[in-house]
């Protein structure tokens, strides 16, 4: 489309990403030929295209943003079965799909359910795990303490507290 050898595309993206103080390194990427040989390509966003194209002339500009555009619009456009056998397959498979999610859903649903029978009011992260016989307490109470749940009180690392966040948002009931 720009009527370019593509080794001399190469370069002048290789040119275009040093001007602009930018890594080639980021967009490139190797595949092989038809000969099965290790070639280098670039793979750029919208905005260096558009920069690399601004450096060719209008009639190549043009050539390659309606090419774009076309490939745009057929992104857009979901895959449509070829046949009536095709959609009625492919309609199964979203149904077997669906089936198996809802089947999830119950089973954790109740494993949910069945773990919240276990919380009781005021009970600390480190009560709850002994009931889960083999969970290691410090590495829950960081997971906890990661996100806001917990905080360590006590420079010793074993007075760990509900933080504000998850006492207001949450009580101390539902916490733990």
């Amino acid at each position: 489309m720009t009527e370019k050898q593509h080794k001399n595309v190469k370069r002048d993206i290789e040119k275009m990403l040093v001007d602009l103080g930018e890594d080639a390194l980021t967009f490139e990427h190797i595949y092989l030929d038809s000969m099965n040989r290790q070639q280098t390509e670039y793979l750029l966003d919208r905005d260096h295209t558009e920069c690399l194209l601004t450096g060719y002339s209008a009639v190549h500009r043009m050539r390659v943003i309606k090419r774009w555009h076309d490939l745009e619009k057929l992104a857009a456009i979901p895959a449509l079965p070829e046949n009536y056998i095709s959609a009625l397959e492919a309609l199964l498979e979203s149904k077997k799909s669906e089936a198996a999610l809802v089947l999830v859903n119950k089973e954790q649903a109740a494993e949910i359910h069945d773990i919240k029978s276990l919380f009781k009011e005021g009970m600390t992260p480190t009560q709850f795990c002994k009931m889960l016989n083999g969970i290691n307490t410090q590495k829950v109470n960081g997971w906890l303490a990661e996100r806001n749940w917990l905080h360590n009180k006590s420079q010793s690392g074993i007075r760990w507290r509900a933080t504000s966040y998850a006492r207001d948002r949450y009580s101390q009931a539902t916490l733990f």
